[in-house]
């Protein structure tokens, strides 16, 4: 039986002049399904990585689908059942490299500890980048937010990515993200179940390939929202338990480039805060109501590269934590998310980080933030500190990330 797979290929993708060529073709279905990591070619001392995943069980006829990769690439590949060592040879011809291949199952689990998460209480933190190292990052961390701790290896993502927004369903535990390979925007949207260490899965394509988008859910009602991106409006939404490809939900006010986004769960309000072009700008939506975004409130003051999360049905949002206001800062600020109005002081931060990302155990009240850039866009963050949510004030402690990152994303089972 013909399987439909997506095969990934970035040229340089370790650093910000990677390129990639994203296709679909169609494969048989003893294909394993993995990912080949050119080493760097000696010349340039770039690397290629190519990546197979599938992306169906059964692929249609098409023309469009079942075209050979030849079509797409200066590399050629078999649509019959060939192993994955013969369709990666033939893969590897579109790099220069001659280096030998080194893969690994994406469907294999982490070796981290496999015991059921806490529900409501175990946050995950995606990928990102090592700024000072110039590379991007797979590595998914996981924490239990009601215990102070340095944060454990829980598997993959598909790619080195970086600039993550990503949401969950809550207790049904379901993850997705959407993130950016290289400097080039993709559509794919990947999934992980919270509770069980492993590497994340491909689920679905955006409506629109773009990048550094927001995120939100309605947590357990299933719906989960990307908004925005560098020159777009473009709210999507997908049924978090039901993998398919995104549509449209609305637009937001503007087009609005690197947004954070929040909500108050399955009380079904959104909101989508601040980014490089519309600095100021909280905006709201009905998450079970297909529609634009209607203005809010403002952030005082302005904020970009900043993360958000929120304690969901008890209504509160941090709806800007850390970021750039013109300088980077340590200010987290609040909104009552039922009740529209411009945001106010809730405190500081242990540092001065932007590019972080910030997940919550919900009605639990503990918010925790991840990772992001310190000074001079090179200093990258391993430190996590936490906030009560229902409570205003700063920071304390909460431990350390596996790796140093900036520009990942984070969710929780919330």
């Amino acid at each position: 039986m013909a399987i439909l797979y997506k095969v990934v290929i970035v040229e340089n993708f370790d650093d910000d002049t990677a390129t990639t060529n994203a296709l679909d073709v169609e494969g048989a279905d003893d294909w394993l399904i993995a990912v080949e990591t050119f080493q760097p070619d000696e010349e340039t001392g770039k690397s290629t990585l190519i990546t197979i995943f599938k992306k169906s069980g059964s692929s249609s006829s098409s023309s469009s689908s079942s075209s050979s990769l030849s079509s797409s690439s200066s590399s050629s590949s078999s649509s019959s059942s060939s192993s994955l060592s013969s369709s990666s040879s033939s893969l590897s011809s579109s790099s220069s490299s001659s280096s030998s291949l080194s893969s690994s199952s994406l469907s294999s689990s982490s070796s981290s500890s496999t015991s059921a998460a806490p529900v409501g209480d175990r946050g995950v933190f995606w990928g990102g980048s090592n700024l000072a190292q110039n590379v991007f990052q797979n590595r998914i961390d996981y924490i239990t937010i009601s215990s102070e701790s340095d944060a454990t290896d829980f598997g993959d993502t598909i790619l080195a990515m970086s600039q993550w927004a990503c949401t969950s369903n809550g207790v049904d535990a379901r993850g997705i993200g959407t993130a950016r390979s290289g400097s080039t925007p993709v559509d794919d949207i990947q999934y992980i179940t919270i509770g069980t260490p492993s590497n994340a899965i491909y689920f679905a394509d955006l409506s629109v390939s773009r990048q550094r988008v927001g995120s939100l859910s309605n947590q357990g009602n299933q719906r989960g929202l990307f908004g925005g991106g560098p020159g777009s409006n473009v709210i999507d939404y997908i049924t978090i338990n039901s993998a398919a490809i995104a549509l449209d939900f609305g637009n937001l006010m503007e087009n609005q480039d690197d947004p954070v986004g929040c909500s108050n769960g399955t009380n079904e309000r959104g909101l989508f805060s601040g980014g490089s072009t519309t600095l100021v700008r909280i905006q709201y939506i009905t998450i079970n109501s297909l529609g634009n975004a209607t203005n809010f409130g403002t952030l005082d003051p302005f904020r970009r590269e900043h993360g958000a999360t929120s304690n969901l049905t008890n209504e509160r949002g941090l709806v800007a934590v850390g970021g750039d206001r013109g300088v980077r800062t340590s200010e987290i600020s609040y909104v009552t998310i039922t009740t529209p109005a411009d945001s106010i002081k809730f405190g500081d931060l242990t540092t001065t980080p932007e590019d972080l990302a910030a997940t919550s155990n919900g009605t639990n009240e503990r918010g925790v933030r991840g990772g992001g850039s310190n000074s001079g866009g090179t200093d990258t963050s391993v430190l996590m500190d936490y906030v009560t949510i229902n409570s205003t004030g700063n920071a304390t402690s909460f431990g350390n990330l596996t790796q140093t990152r900036a520009f990942l994303g984070a969710c929780s089972n919330a």
